[in-house]
C-alpha cells in the first residue's frame, strides 16, 4: 500500500501543468490545419486567444468576445464550455466554427512565435503572439 501511495504521489509530482502564458499575452489566429486565416473575403475581427486570469481564457471571435475556463497538465488540456456575447454580423458561421474549433481544444503547444491548439476533432489552430 505504501509503495502505491508513493508511486502515484510521485507520478503526480512528474506531471507539471501546462504552462500559462503570461495575463498580458494576446495570440492571433493565422492558420488553421496549415491554410491562412482569414480566408479570403473574410469581415470579421481578428481571432485571439489570450489568459487573463489562472483558469481563464478569452478572447475575439469574428463577430463576438468569448471567454472560458481551461484546466490541464503536461500539454493536455481542456476548455470549459465556451460562451460569447450575441452581437450580429456577417461573420456568425466562421464564429459557429470557431467556437465549436475552440471547445475541441485538448492540447496547447508553445512555439517561438505563438501557440498552437489542437484536439482530435479539430484542424491545428496557429495562433502567433500580438506585439
Amino acid at each position: 500500500m505504501k509503495l502505491t501511495v508513493l508511486t502515484l504521489v510521485a507520478a503526480c509530482a512528474l506531471t507539471p501543468a501546462v504552462a500559462e502564458p503570461a495575463p498580458d499575452a494576446v495570440f492571433v489566429l493565422r492558420g488553421v490545419g496549415g491554410f491562412a486565416f482569414p480566408p479570403a473575403g473574410y469581415t470579421g475581427q481578428p481571432v485571439t486567444v489570450g489568459f487573463p486570469m489562472p483558469g481563464q481564457v478569452a478572447g475575439q471571435a469574428p463577430c463576438n468576445r468569448w471567454f472560458a475556463s481551461w484546466s490541464g497538465t503536461a500539454g493536455h488540456m481542456a476548455i470549459g464550455p465556451v460562451a460569447a456575447t450575441r452581437m450580429a454580423c456577417p461573420e456568425l458561421s466562421m464564429e459557429a466554427r470557431v467556437l465549436g474549433w475552440l471547445g475541441g481544444v485538448t492540447s496547447l503547444q508553445e512555439t517561438p512565435y505563438g501557440i498552437i491548439l489542437s484536439g482530435p476533432d479539430i484542424l491545428p489552430l496557429d495562433f502567433a503572439r500580438q506585439p
